[in-house]
């Protein structure tokens, strides 16, 4: 199942990407997607190359209900992204989110560039599954949670750079 999204940032690339490397931004994206726990991990600088992982156990309350009988109460859900030097005005990153013990991951590019006084955040991706019969149905229930997530961390995003 194919993913593609889109966010303009009322702040430059430079500041975008400064949050992205910050660890406690990366934590509250945790937070704003409902993780109970979580633990991050940043290797690089804004600056230059970078990775980010975040590792999050969050609750299945928001699965639907007929997979939430296989997964239990709870997901570890771990998501790495890894941003590129910098090359003129744009950023690139991959990103990958792997659920721990479910038969499905996501994996794609994120592109940020200038527009205007902002910046603008193109998110493409997959999300596959290797859950023979049901796999589609997999995918895209993974695909809906990963739009949410992604329109919270946005969200997340939008209330630190205002600050």
């Amino acid at each position: 199942m194919q993913v593609e999204f889109a966010h303009r940032f009322a702040a430059p690339v430079a500041d975008v990407v400064a949050m992205y490397a910050d660890e406690e931004f990366s934590r509250e994206r945790a937070r704003a997607t409902g993780a109970t726990e979580s633990d991050v991990l940043i290797d690089g600088t804004a600056d230059g190359a970078f990775d980010v992982v975040i590792r999050r156990t969050i609750p299945t309350e928001g699965v639907r209900s007929d997979f939430r009988g296989l997964l239990g109460s709870t997901l570890s859900v771990i998501y790495t992204e890894a941003w590129t030097e910098p090359e003129g005005e744009s950023r690139d990153a991959t990103f990958a989110v792997e659920i721990v013990g479910a038969p499905a991951r996501a994996a794609g590019s994120l592109t940020l560039a200038p527009d205007g006084s902002g910046s603008r955040m193109s998110v493409e991706g997959n999300v596959t599954s290797s859950a023979f019969l049901i796999s589609a149905a997999i995918a895209q229930a993974v695909g809906e949670a990963l739009a949410r997530g992604i329109e919270q961390e946005f969200d997340a995003a939008d209330a630190w750079l205002a600050r």
